[in-house]
């Protein structure tokens, strides 16, 4: 096990074989590429990560999120920017506040494996969502003129979801 303390935030690039990395408190953009593993964040700014087969959860990534694995789950609440991966494996993602209307879109594809994505209540959204052996389920209403995102399940359900109500991301 390494234990890293870097008192200065600039950008940030880990290279590993296999292990588990944590990102605490880290408002510049990180890069990982891993064979193996777990990845934890929390309070992040931009984040990308490519990796054959990994976990990903965290809070609070305020940047663009960017995820290429090859096997693993995501799972991550309180983001604030676009977010674009694949994996084979299930994705779950909750939005504080949606990306700015002039942001590239959402995409998110798994291979195998559910998407369950929340939006805040009054969220405009523009959904494009597909799947070839499961179901698509939405609570939100798409808007023509709403953020765009695309969304691919191969074999897995869809869920397009309001943020809950009483949820401290709300306020």
């Amino acid at each position: 096990q390494l234990d890293f303390l870097v008192e200065d935030s600039s950008d940030l690039a880990v290279v590993l074989k296999k292990g588990t990395v944590w990102v605490e408190d880290w408002e510049s953009s990180v890069v990982v590429q891993m064979g193996s593993g777990d990845i934890n964040l929390r309070n992040t700014g931009a984040f990308k990560v490519a990796c054959d087969r990994c976990n990903v959860t965290g809070e609070n990534v305020s940047g663009p999120l960017s995820f290429d694995m090859q096997m693993g789950n995501v799972g991550i609440v309180g983001l604030t920017e676009r977010v674009e991966g694949s994996t084979l494996g299930d994705v779950v993602l909750e939005w504080k506040r949606m990306p700015k209307l002039n942001a590239t879109p959402i995409q998110v594809y798994t291979r195998l494996g559910d998407i369950i994505l929340s939006f805040p209540d009054r969220a405009q959204v523009n959904v494009d969502a597909k799947t070839k052996r499961g179901e698509v389920t939405t609570k939100h209403d798409s808007v023509g003129q709403g953020f765009p995102i695309n969304v691919i399940a191969d074999a897995g359900n869809v869920r397009i979801l309001k943020a809950k109500p009483n949820s401290e991301l709300n306020n």
